[in-house]
């Protein structure tokens, strides 16, 4: 939701949201960082996340696993997370991670 940088990295478009991998299952996060965009705005949360799962997820499908798994637990040791939702993907894309 940052829009100070107009070219980030996808890990840098995402944070504080990240996907964290637990049992299985893709899962929505929040880095629990004191941000204030994230304390104010968490009605706009649901339409970032579709617009994600729309428009970069695809992108990167082949490399979620790793993704899901990068820096997980440095962060962890920084900061507590909240659980928002599972992923919602696409037909397309449902087929391809199972």
């Amino acid at each position: 939701m940052c829009s100070i940088h107009e070219t980030r990295p996808f890990d840098c478009r995402f944070f504080p949201f990240d996907i964290i991998k637990i049992e299985g299952k893709y899962y929505w996060v929040i880095w629990v960082t004191g941000c204030l965009i994230t304390k104010n705005h968490r009605d706009d949360f649901e339409e970032y996340l579709k617009e994600n799962e729309e428009n970069l997820i695809p992108k990167f499908i082949d490399f979620i696993d790793d993704y899901a798994n990068f820096r997980v637990d440095e962060f962890k040791g920084k900061f507590d997370f909240e659980i928002l939702r599972k992923i919602k993907f696409n037909k397309n894309i449902e087929s391809i991670i199972r």
